[in-house]
């Protein structure tokens, strides 16, 4: 049956958030002599404000968001990153003198893309690919590094980086997605594990994983099975309850590392 005080509450506050990200935004930045976006920066960091502010209402409350990137202890640097979910209680605040955020990968629960219209497929692959190489870079956390609590596994795909993408819409032919995102994948040689574990297209729908024995699950590997990407078509009710769920289940789920920061200063 659920709660109809929290499903009355998110869904309310979604509705709001949709409106904010895919209207209000454009009306904001739009120029309607030019048919131009204006001040196109704002536009963009207005969007990642409006998810970060959302997604925060059902994230664990140790996790804080902003937009940076993501430097390992092995001398790896992401690109940027539009947001990203960090450890508020276990990470160093370390900036360079522009104000970039840097943030060591123990220290990072979640990565997020937001868009605006994807326009096609390849432009969806591409991304995709990118957050892969975000989240390979789960592999690269220092051997000094301990838990907060209980064991920590290296390769147990719960302890990757969560990897998402909201956009407003996938303006393309949507028959064949699922088949041609793995196809992507292959192309760009990304194994398995480091697939994305949430698409959210406003318009469209959300992508998640199914697992047979227990439905739609948040993982491209579950139980040592390697899933594929199944789109669920019922747009806002499906991303209503996928999306908060979803999040909250797998960043719950992560366990917490304290950095050892002398093994980046090496």
């Amino acid at each position: 049956m659920g709660s109809s005080t929290y499903k009355d509450i998110i869904s309310s506050k979604f509705d709001i958030f949709n409106k904010r990200f895919c209207d209000d935004a454009e009306q904001l930045f739009w120029d309607k002599e030019t048919k131009k976006l204006i001040h196109s920066a704002e536009y963009g960091r207005y969007r990642e404000d409006l998810c970060s502010d959302f997604l925060s209402q059902f994230t664990p409350q140790y996790l804080g968001s902003t937009t940076g990137f993501i430097v390992s202890s092995k001398d790896k640097v992401s690109t940027q990153c539009d947001l990203i979910f960090y450890d508020k209680e276990y990470t160093p605040s370390i900036t360079d003198f522009d104000l970039n955020y840097f943030f060591p990968v123990e220290c990072v629960h979640a990565v997020g893309e937001i868009k605006s219209t994807i326009q096609c497929q390849s432009d969806l692959n591409s991304i995709l690919v990118k957050l892969s190489k975000v989240k390979k870079l789960s592999l690269d956390i220092s051997d000094g590094v301990a838990a907060v609590s209980g064991e920590y596994s290296l390769y147990h795909p719960r302890n990757d980086i969560f990897t998402f993408l909201i956009c407003k819409k996938l303006d393309f032919k949507l028959d064949e997605v699922e088949s041609k995102i793995s196809e992507g994948y292959a192309s760009g040689g990304v194994e398995h594990r480091f697939r994305h574990n949430l698409i959210v297209s406003l318009d469209d729908g959300l992508f998640l994983y199914f697992a047979p024995e227990d439905g739609l699950v948040g993982l491209p590997v579950w139980k040592d099975i390697e899933l594929e990407s199944k789109f669920c078509r019922n747009g806002l009710s499906d991303i209503k309850q996928g999306l908060p769920s979803t999040m909250f289940t797998h960043l719950t789920a992560r366990k917490r590392l304290c950095i050892d920061l002398s093994a980046y200063l090496k």
